[in-house]
């Protein structure tokens, strides 16, 4: 499966998001991510956090270096002015950082999340290295979704770092994203 980068409108007539989530991968999100603190690795322009956001997230911080240096371009004042158009800015905090200090600063906080989001390097060792580091982060309970699961043009890594970090090797619970309850 390849999942084609498009613009979505992320509730009706709203401003356009470019997003690779398909609507029944969002739909999935904002189930699991309703009234609980949501951890997002990789948010690119908002999408997803502006769809957990208005579908009553409790909170949801959105880790993504924004560094500008890929096809995307700047992705954070895309993502901020996404945020404020969808009236969801307070419920959204952006932390650019790469995930690895984003994720060490959040443990030693002691911070704890209802969903985490992994959807950032698609690497084998990107994905492995969010994965570990945000399974210490969930609450007991809590749900991990990883996208681009089964994903085989673009990110085909990304199945291997799901197995080889949480034995999770099966069939997508929508689309391409992998969840799982601890």
């Amino acid at each position: 499966m390849h999942l084609a980068w498009r613009d979505v409108e992320p509730y009706p007539g709203g401003q356009p998001i470019m997003t690779s989530v398909l609507d029944e991968e969002i739909a999935l999100l904002c189930e699991l991510g309703a009234g609980r603190q949501v951890l997002e690795i990789g948010s690119a322009y908002g999408y997803s956090a502006v769809r957990m956001a208005m579908a009553g997230a409790e909170h949801v911080t959105a880790v993504d270096n924004h560094s500008g240096g890929t096809w995307l371009g700047d992705t954070r004042t895309r993502m901020q002015a996404n945020l404020e158009a969808a009236g969801v800015a307070g419920k959204v905090t952006i932390v650019q950082s790469d995930s690895k200090a984003a994720l060490a600063a959040l443990a030693a906080q002691g911070r704890r999340f209802g969903l985490v989001f992994v959807d950032g390097d698609h690497s084998y060792g990107g994905a492995v290295a969010d994965i570990d580091g945000v399974l210490p982060l969930l609450e007991p309970g809590g749900h991990l979704a990883v996208h681009d699961y089964g994903e085989t043009c673009c990110c085909p890594e990304v199945a291997a770092a799901v197995y080889d970090t949480v034995r999770g090797r099966g069939e997508p619970a929508a689309g391409t994203l992998y969840v799982r309850k601890f």
